[in-house]
Protein backbone atom coordinates (compact mmCIF):
# COMPACT_ATOMS: atom_id res chain seq x y z
CA UNK A 1 0.00 0.00 0.00
CA UNK A 2 1.22 3.35 -0.55
CA UNK A 3 1.25 6.53 1.88
CA UNK A 4 1.38 9.99 0.70
CA UNK A 5 2.33 12.42 2.98
CA UNK A 6 1.34 15.75 1.23
CA UNK A 7 1.94 18.66 3.09
CA UNK A 8 1.21 22.58 3.00
CA UNK A 9 4.57 24.65 2.86
CA UNK A 10 5.97 24.92 6.30
CA UNK A 11 3.60 22.87 7.88
CA UNK A 12 6.29 20.21 9.07
CA UNK A 13 5.38 17.88 6.69
CA UNK A 14 8.84 16.99 6.46
CA UNK A 15 9.39 15.97 10.28
CA UNK A 16 6.03 14.04 9.98
CA UNK A 17 7.02 12.34 6.17
CA UNK A 18 10.26 11.28 8.93
CA UNK A 19 7.49 9.99 11.69
CA UNK A 20 6.07 7.96 8.97
CA UNK A 21 8.84 5.97 7.13
CA UNK A 22 10.36 4.80 10.69
CA UNK A 23 6.26 3.67 11.62
CA UNK A 24 6.49 1.77 8.22
CA UNK A 25 9.91 0.12 8.71
CA UNK A 26 8.44 -1.27 11.59
CA UNK A 27 6.15 -3.13 8.81
CA UNK A 28 7.95 -3.21 6.21
CA UNK A 29 11.54 -2.70 4.62
CA UNK A 30 11.93 0.40 3.19
CA UNK A 31 15.25 -0.16 1.73
CA UNK A 32 14.33 -3.37 0.21
CA UNK A 33 11.13 -2.11 -1.21
CA UNK A 34 13.07 0.71 -2.98
CA UNK A 35 15.13 -2.33 -4.47
CA UNK A 36 12.34 -3.43 -6.08
CA UNK A 37 11.91 0.09 -8.06
CA UNK A 38 13.64 0.77 -11.02
CA UNK A 39 16.30 3.55 -10.26
CA UNK A 40 14.24 6.22 -11.57
CA UNK A 41 11.31 5.64 -9.35
CA UNK A 42 13.64 5.71 -5.83
CA UNK A 43 13.49 9.36 -4.52
CA UNK A 44 11.54 10.12 -1.85
CA UNK A 45 10.22 12.87 -2.67
CA UNK A 46 7.87 13.17 -5.72
CA UNK A 47 7.52 16.91 -7.40
CA UNK A 48 6.10 16.70 -10.21
CA UNK A 49 3.32 13.86 -12.20
CA UNK A 50 2.40 12.35 -9.08
CA UNK A 51 -0.52 10.13 -9.95
CA UNK A 52 1.58 9.16 -13.17
CA UNK A 53 4.38 8.18 -11.10
CA UNK A 54 2.16 6.45 -8.04
CA UNK A 55 0.65 4.29 -10.57
CA UNK A 56 4.13 3.06 -11.65
CA UNK A 57 5.74 2.77 -7.75
CA UNK A 58 2.46 0.54 -7.01
CA UNK A 59 3.60 -1.75 -9.84
CA UNK A 60 6.64 -2.98 -8.12
CA UNK A 61 5.29 -2.42 -4.33
CA UNK A 62 3.29 -5.46 -3.18
CA UNK A 63 -0.10 -4.54 -1.39
CA UNK A 64 0.89 -6.16 2.39
CA UNK A 65 3.80 -3.64 2.41
CA UNK A 66 3.86 0.30 3.27
CA UNK A 67 5.78 2.24 1.31
CA UNK A 68 5.54 6.52 1.93
CA UNK A 69 6.52 8.96 -0.34
CA UNK A 70 6.48 12.43 0.02
CA UNK A 71 4.82 15.59 -2.06
CA UNK A 72 3.83 18.98 -2.48
CA UNK A 73 2.16 18.35 -5.69
CA UNK A 74 -1.62 19.37 -6.29
CA UNK A 75 -4.18 16.01 -5.95
CA UNK A 76 -4.58 15.24 -9.48
CA UNK A 77 -7.13 12.74 -11.38
CA UNK A 78 -4.69 9.79 -11.32
CA UNK A 79 -3.94 10.02 -7.49
CA UNK A 80 -7.96 10.60 -6.89
CA UNK A 81 -8.20 7.54 -8.86
CA UNK A 82 -5.52 5.82 -6.88
CA UNK A 83 -7.21 6.55 -3.68
CA UNK A 84 -10.71 6.39 -4.51
CA UNK A 85 -10.17 2.23 -5.23
CA UNK A 86 -7.90 2.05 -2.04
CA UNK A 87 -4.81 1.76 -3.74
CA UNK A 88 -3.40 4.41 -2.11
CA UNK A 89 -3.75 6.35 1.60
CA UNK A 90 -3.33 9.86 2.06
CA UNK A 91 -1.98 12.37 4.80
CA UNK A 92 -1.72 16.25 5.21
CA UNK A 93 0.07 18.15 7.06
CA UNK A 94 -1.58 21.45 7.04
CA UNK A 95 -1.17 24.96 9.31
CA UNK A 96 -3.00 28.48 10.10
CA UNK A 97 -2.25 30.12 7.48
CA UNK A 98 -1.71 33.29 9.38
CA UNK A 99 1.34 31.23 10.72
CA UNK A 100 2.42 30.27 7.22
CA UNK A 101 2.85 33.83 5.98
CA UNK A 102 5.33 34.41 9.09
CA UNK A 103 7.25 31.03 8.72
CA UNK A 104 7.74 31.85 4.99
CA UNK A 105 9.04 35.10 5.37
CA UNK A 106 11.92 33.59 8.43
CA UNK A 107 12.59 30.86 5.84
CA UNK A 108 13.79 33.38 3.05
CA UNK A 109 15.69 35.47 5.79
CA UNK A 110 17.25 32.07 6.09
CA UNK A 111 17.75 31.07 2.52
CA UNK A 112 19.52 34.49 1.53
CA UNK A 113 22.14 33.61 4.33
CA UNK A 114 23.26 30.42 2.97
CA UNK A 115 25.80 29.64 0.21
CA UNK A 116 24.22 31.54 -3.18
CA UNK A 117 24.84 27.41 -4.12
CA UNK A 118 22.50 26.21 -1.78
CA UNK A 119 19.94 29.15 -2.06
CA UNK A 120 16.19 27.86 -2.44
CA UNK A 121 15.05 30.55 -5.54
CA UNK A 122 11.44 30.32 -4.42
CA UNK A 123 12.36 31.18 -0.96
CA UNK A 124 15.16 33.68 -1.38
CA UNK A 125 12.59 35.60 -3.35
CA UNK A 126 10.30 36.26 0.27
CA UNK A 127 11.91 39.23 1.33
CA UNK A 128 8.59 40.37 3.59
CA UNK A 129 5.32 39.86 4.50
CA UNK A 130 3.62 41.11 1.22
CA UNK A 131 5.91 38.74 -1.00
CA UNK A 132 5.00 35.82 1.40
CA UNK A 133 1.23 36.65 1.32
CA UNK A 134 1.22 36.46 -2.34
CA UNK A 135 2.03 32.78 -2.10
CA UNK A 136 -0.35 31.86 0.12
CA UNK A 137 -3.64 31.67 -2.93
CA UNK A 138 -1.74 29.41 -4.35
CA UNK A 139 -0.79 27.36 -1.21
CA UNK A 140 -4.19 26.75 0.08
CA UNK A 141 -5.74 26.53 -3.63
CA UNK A 142 -3.62 23.36 -3.51
CA UNK A 143 -4.07 21.99 -0.24
CA UNK A 144 -8.03 22.12 -0.29
CA UNK A 145 -8.62 19.27 -2.69
CA UNK A 146 -6.46 17.20 -0.21
CA UNK A 147 -8.42 18.10 2.52
CA UNK A 148 -11.64 17.20 1.33
CA UNK A 149 -10.60 13.91 0.70
CA UNK A 150 -13.17 11.80 2.43
CA UNK A 151 -10.37 9.08 4.26
CA UNK A 152 -7.57 11.42 4.42
CA UNK A 153 -5.34 11.43 7.87
CA UNK A 154 -5.14 15.40 8.97
CA UNK A 155 -2.42 16.62 10.81
CA UNK A 156 -2.15 19.83 12.13
CA UNK A 157 1.07 21.77 12.59
CA UNK A 158 -0.06 22.92 15.88
CA UNK A 159 -0.10 18.99 16.94
CA UNK A 160 3.12 17.52 15.54
CA UNK A 161 4.68 20.82 17.67
CA UNK A 162 3.18 19.95 20.43
CA UNK A 163 2.11 16.70 20.93
CA UNK A 164 4.06 14.39 18.25
CA UNK A 165 4.05 11.03 20.36
CA UNK A 166 0.58 11.41 20.29
CA UNK A 167 0.57 11.97 16.05
CA UNK A 168 2.44 9.68 15.81
CA UNK A 169 0.34 6.80 17.29
CA UNK A 170 -2.89 8.33 15.20
CA UNK A 171 -0.62 7.62 12.18
CA UNK A 172 0.79 4.28 13.13
CA UNK A 173 -3.58 3.87 13.43
CA UNK A 174 -4.16 5.19 10.02
CA UNK A 175 -1.77 3.38 8.79
CA UNK A 176 -2.66 0.03 10.25
CA UNK A 177 0.82 -0.69 12.02
CA UNK A 178 0.64 -2.11 15.39
CA UNK A 179 3.70 -0.32 17.49
CA UNK A 180 4.29 -0.18 20.64
CA UNK A 181 3.90 3.08 23.25
CA UNK A 182 7.72 2.60 24.36
CA UNK A 183 8.52 1.91 20.46
CA UNK A 184 6.50 5.14 19.36
CA UNK A 185 8.49 7.24 22.30
CA UNK A 186 11.26 5.95 21.19
CA UNK A 187 10.96 6.91 17.58
CA UNK A 188 9.85 10.40 18.40
CA UNK A 189 12.62 10.68 21.22
CA UNK A 190 15.18 10.06 18.48
CA UNK A 191 14.22 13.70 16.62
CA UNK A 192 13.79 15.19 19.66
CA UNK A 193 16.31 15.15 21.60
CA UNK A 194 18.19 16.20 18.64
CA UNK A 195 16.35 18.77 16.39
CA UNK A 196 18.91 18.68 13.74
CA UNK A 197 17.94 15.22 13.47
CA UNK A 198 14.35 17.10 12.02
CA UNK A 199 15.34 17.85 8.11
CA UNK A 200 13.85 22.02 7.63
CA UNK A 201 13.35 22.26 11.43
CA UNK A 202 11.94 25.56 12.48
CA UNK A 203 10.69 27.16 15.88
CA UNK A 204 6.93 27.36 15.12
CA UNK A 205 5.14 29.20 17.40
CA UNK A 206 0.90 29.55 17.33
CA UNK A 207 -0.60 32.31 16.57
CA UNK A 208 2.68 34.50 15.91
CA UNK A 209 0.73 35.49 12.43
CA UNK A 210 -2.20 37.08 13.92
CA UNK A 211 0.23 39.35 15.97
CA UNK A 212 2.99 40.28 13.58
CA UNK A 213 1.25 41.76 10.93
CA UNK A 214 -2.11 42.75 10.00
CA UNK A 215 -4.45 43.14 6.96
CA UNK A 216 -7.38 45.54 6.69
CA UNK A 217 -10.89 43.70 6.46
CA UNK A 218 -11.55 44.12 3.32
CA UNK A 219 -8.38 42.72 2.53
CA UNK A 220 -9.19 39.22 -0.46
CA UNK A 221 -6.24 37.26 0.83
CA UNK A 222 -7.19 37.75 5.02
CA UNK A 223 -10.69 36.94 3.58
CA UNK A 224 -9.29 33.52 1.66
CA UNK A 225 -7.34 32.90 5.24
CA UNK A 226 -9.92 33.62 7.22
CA UNK A 227 -12.17 31.09 4.70
CA UNK A 228 -9.84 28.72 5.12
CA UNK A 229 -9.47 28.81 8.89
CA UNK A 230 -13.16 28.38 9.82
CA UNK A 231 -13.42 25.45 7.47
CA UNK A 232 -10.52 23.56 8.19
CA UNK A 233 -9.54 24.60 12.07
Amino acid sequence: MLYICYGMLKSASTFAFQIAIDIAQTHSDRGSLMQKLPQDLRASFIPENLGLTLQKINEFIPKEEIYVIKTHCKLDEETEELLSKGLAKAMISYRDPYDIVVSLKDAGDIERRKDPTQQRPYFTKIKDYQDALKRLPYIMADAEPWLKEEKIHRIQFSEIASDPIKVAQEMANYMGVTVDQSKITQIIESYTSNKKSIIEFNVGIKGRGHKEFSLPETDPIKQEMDRFLKLYF
